[in-house]
């Protein structure tokens, strides 16, 4: 694999140079960009696919946004997005029966580089009210770092108002490995050089974690923090309230109240977090160790698919622990 281990926490650089790809297939596999997860509960109801719907068109009106194609549920290939508005096949999200799923995804594709995860993607998965299996549901995002970073406030403003909208569990943003979501563990272990090289960075295999947070309500908990953590009503009453959070932050952090939840931030801008940008900033320790006591951990095996696999959630565990 081919990745450069020198990036600079500047936008330009890593937007130009924060490619890995797979030399001996020639493609690129993973990119350097800022992702945002965020999970939600009873993603069946009206209300819950309306604030969707309203993500979504917030979304494709930002005017540095690429993307250009978009899929439905049952298709094979891409469909070209004329960019006159939402796809038709969208409108409707918020009047899709509570017993059907909801399926939204958009990216930039490149017809040269099928495998690009691409800086701009939108998905949006809302489970229907009878699958038992899985009672949470997601909102999956790419950014391209230089929209974050000419207005960080901005850009921070915008997740509020998502994760109000969407009364989010729980969530996180920064730079991220950023994947096709689905191909995180059939493919090669891509995304683990990454995430070794830069710590600061955040990786999120959705499905993964659907598939094993079902058990004992452990999709109510926090899957990770970054520069961005999202605790939802359930998360912030269970680690003593906004007040006790609050007192606990450390200079350069923020809690901003958002619907009956909060949103942490870490630091005034993201980071890769290696020696050579500055290593790990205090406040993603702070939030790390805050949620510690009621973060997910319950994996039977790793999410992170590693270059010498293991049989255990070892690896997974080690990484999601890097914070504290």
């Amino acid at each position: 694999m081919i990745m450069p281990s020198d990036l600079r926490s500047d936008p330009k650089d890593i937007e130009e140079r924060g490619v890995l790809r797979d030399d001996r297939r020639q493609k690129i596999r993973s990119r350097v960009g800022v992702l945002v997860s965020l999970y939600f509960e009873r993603g069946w109801e009206q209300a819950r696919r309306a604030a969707i719907s309203q993500c979504l068109e917030e979304y494709i009106a930002i005017p540095e946004n690429k993307i250009d194609h978009y899929k439905l549920p049952d298709d094979t290939s891409m469909r070209k997005w004329d960019r006159s508005g939402v796809p038709d096949a969208y409108r409707d999200i918020d009047k899709i029966g509570g017993d059907e799923g909801l399926y939204c995804y958009m990216i930039r594709r490149d017809p040269k580089e099928r495998d690009d995860p691409s800086l701009w993607l939108f998905m949006a998965l809302g489970f229907n009210v009878n699958d038992t299996r899985r009672r949470l549901s997601g909102l999956k995002a790419y950014f391209a770092p230089s929209y974050l970073y000419a207005d960080p406030d901005r850009f921070v403003d915008l997740i509020k108002r998502w994760a109000g909208r969407l009364q989010a569990a729980h969530g996180s943003g920064g730079l991220g490995a950023l994947s096709i979501p689905g191909a995180e563990l059939m493919d090669d272990a891509y995304y683990y050089p990454w995430l070794m090289q830069y710590p600061g960075l955040e990786y999120d295999a959705m499905g993964s974690y659907f598939a094993q947070s079902g058990e004992d309500e452990g999709y109510k908990r926090p899957r990770s923090s970054n520069w961005l953590t999202v605790l939802g009503a359930d998360n912030v009453a269970a680690l003593g309230g906004r007040e006790a959070i609050e007192a606990r932050l450390t200079p350069g952090m923020q809690l901003i109240p958002c619907g009956q939840g909060v949103l942490v931030r870490a630091s005034p801008l993201p980071t890769l977090g290696d020696a050579a940008n500055g290593g790990i900033p205090e406040g993603y320790r702070t939030i790390a160790r805050i949620i510690k006591p009621i973060r997910f951990e319950g994996y039977q095996y790793g999410v992170i698919k590693e270059p010498v696999p293991v049989k255990g959630p070892e690896v997974t565990l080690r990484w999601l622990r890097r914070f504290d």
